[in-house]
């Protein structure tokens, strides 16, 4: 779990990273289109800033996402083993991968998780868990939507930078929902030894 939240928080600081980055580009985007926009040689330094911001994200999102997805297998495996899940631990593995079951199963399974928790035994804890789960599909396919659009005008530019760093805001609060639910989920008193 520890290994799981310090992912999410690295994943989070580096994303607002590349958010700032992106404004620092759409910010000089907007003075170039004014007349009073940056020199060139800044204008090379904010964009090869951009793609570098954007690779170690890339990057660091992925190690993250195979962390939490660790977590996620440990702690089902734990419910498991209570008898208490409703689907085979394969599922904590196989619902981030599976195509359109991969858009709704990981939150059934994390709300069964909260539910199922000690400390919350009901739907108390589902409202972090949808929050979660809202904002990180926003935030994926968002700005992954983004991407398709081409960028060939400045007009659009700016908008994509925008769209963008609104993405990585829904990115970083659904970090902050999850590390809730892994707190929640973690953090109690199993009737077995918990092994997350």
């Amino acid at each position: 779990a520890i290994a799981a939240a310090l992912a999410i928080v690295v994943s989070m600081a580096v994303a607002v990273v590349g958010g700032i980055g992106l404004m620092q580009r759409r910010v000089a985007l907007v003075d170039l289109r004014e007349g009073a926009g940056p020199s060139d040689a800044r204008f090379a330094q904010l964009d090869d800033r951009a793609v570098l911001l954007s690779l170690i994200d890339l990057g660091v999102r992925a190690l993250a996402g195979i962390i939490v997805v660790v977590w996620f297998w440990r702690a089902y495996k734990n419910l498991r083993s209570m008898g208490r899940a409703s689907r085979g631990t394969g599922w904590a593995l196989a619902c981030w991968v599976v195509p359109i079951m991969n858009l709704f199963r990981p939150y059934q399974m994390m709300k069964e998780l909260v539910r199922e928790s000690p400390r919350v035994r009901g739907n108390e804890g589902a409202a972090a868990t949808g929050l979660w789960w809202m904002l990180y599909v926003v935030a994926f396919l968002g700005g992954r939507a983004v991407s398709f659009f081409p960028a060939d005008t400045p007009d659009w530019t700016i908008r994509n930078a925008l769209l963008r760093t609104v993405f990585v805001g829904a990115w970083v609060l659904a970090g902050v929902s999850l590390l809730v639910d892994i707190r929640v989920v973690t953090e109690q008193p199993w009737d077995v030894k918990a092994d997350v």
